[in-house]
């Protein structure tokens, strides 16, 4: 109906759509000035304990990183993770699968508090699997041919401190819900030789005041900087 496109064609609003009244106003909604960080001190959380920066643990055990601002848009990215999250749990309950959802874990000496996505178990070979979801855009999601470091190190605490002997890093694509999927076993030796021992290390330099220096292991997307 040429006519009726060219009406519609006349009517149409000319403005940007990434910045109208209704997407700012939502902005609004969910703009927060500051995003309380973790204040616990001599605490790590598992979620934090794959960040390969020792001056960013440094101060993450400590409860000093700084609040951070988030906008509308952060906010939604936030909250696009949670729903996946949500979604994919109840894939899980609804196939019988599911176990536990957000176990608590928590590990003594040195302290750490975390909790993992959910436990499944697999009526296949019977076996019992952690399961840590993330999201990842199309672009990251390409590159993946493992787990990502930090990822099997918060995936590795939670067995071991668990008594799991099987996970799997869950990845899905944000832009078209593609799934990979990387089965991680617990690895008694990465976890008290190298994992622990190098949380003790930090430990030992917060104890002695001792910051830590910018490492190679450092990134742009690291808040560690932020403190001086």
């Amino acid at each position: 109906m040429p006519g009726l496109a060219r009406l519609l064609e006349r009517r149409k609003i000319i403005t940007d759509p990434e910045h109208n009244w209704l997407s700012n106003m939502v902005d609004v909604h969910l703009f927060k000035p500051k995003r309380q960080s973790r204040k616990d001190p001599n605490c790590f959380y598992g979620s934090a304990i794959g960040n390969p920066c020792d001056r960013y643990l440094y101060y993450h055990y400590l409860g000093l990183l700084p609040d951070s601002e988030v906008d509308g848009h952060l906010a939604r990215i936030f909250g696009h993770g949670n729903d996946a999250h949500k979604r994919i749990s109840n894939y899980f309950r609804e196939m019988g699968c599911l176990i536990e959802e957000e176990k608590v874990s928590n590990w003594k000496n040195p302290s750490i508090h975390g909790r993992c996505d959910c436990i499944i178990r697999n009526d296949e070979n019977g076996l019992f699997y952690v399961i840590e979801m993330k999201t990842i855009n199309d672009g990251g999601f390409k590159k993946l041919a493992t787990a990502k470091p930090e990822h099997e190190v918060q995936l590795q605490a939670y067995l071991n401190i668990l008594g799991y002997d099987n996970g799997i890093v869950l990845y899905e694509n944000k832009d078209n819900q593609k799934w990979k999927c990387f089965e991680i076993k617990k690895d008694y030796e990465l976890w008290n030789n190298v994992i622990l021992v190098r949380l003790n290390n930090i430990v030992k330099m917060a104890g002695e005041k001792n910051v830590p220096q910018i490492g190679k292991d450092h990134s742009r997307y690291c808040d560690c900087l932020s403190i001086s």
